[in-house]
């Protein structure tokens, strides 16, 4: 793997890891737990980074069609941490085998999303994937805060 796309790679295993530990640190039912109904839970955030994460590298980067089906993501319940690190770890594998087949002059090449048929440039969407990703890594964060806080009495 190219050394740009190794440093992509490891910035996401970062925020892989920070999920994780938010993942493992939370019993069971607080995984599905929210502190109000419009707020998703830790257990649906991480479904969607996985599908996201998986979109925007594999599909849209990578041109596969990983059939990620967005609107199943936020009704996830009842995973427990195996499985959630499981999700993660297989839209890693699929982030980190995409990034391998990259050349840096790729990172201009126009790429069509299947999801909203806008185009964009490689570098673009690896951007998209990473800020996402990062974006939701932190409302994790925030969520077992708020739990901890809900269930501090």
């Amino acid at each position: 793997m190219i050394r740009v796309f190794e440093d992509y790679y490891s910035r996401m295993r970062v925020l892989r890891d920070e999920a994780v530990k938010v993942i493992d640190s939370m019993p069971q039912d607080a995984l599905d737990w929210t502190p109000s109904a419009d707020i998703n839970s830790v257990a649906v955030l991480t479904a969607h980074i996985s599908g996201s994460i998986l979109y925007w590298v594999a599909d849209v980067v990578g041109q596969q069609d990983t059939g990620r089906d967005r609107e199943s993501e936020f009704r996830v319940r009842g995973l427990d941490s195996a499985a959630l690190r499981t999700r993660l770890d297989t839209s890693m594998e699929a982030v980190r085998q995409t990034l391998d087949g990259l050349e840096l002059e790729d990172l201009v090449l126009m790429r069509i999303a299947r999801r909203n048929q806008q185009e964009y440039s490689v570098s673009a969407a690896l951007s998209h994937a990473l800020e996402h990703m990062a974006l939701h890594v932190g409302q994790m964060q925030l969520m077992i805060q708020f739990w901890q806080m809900a269930n501090s009495g």
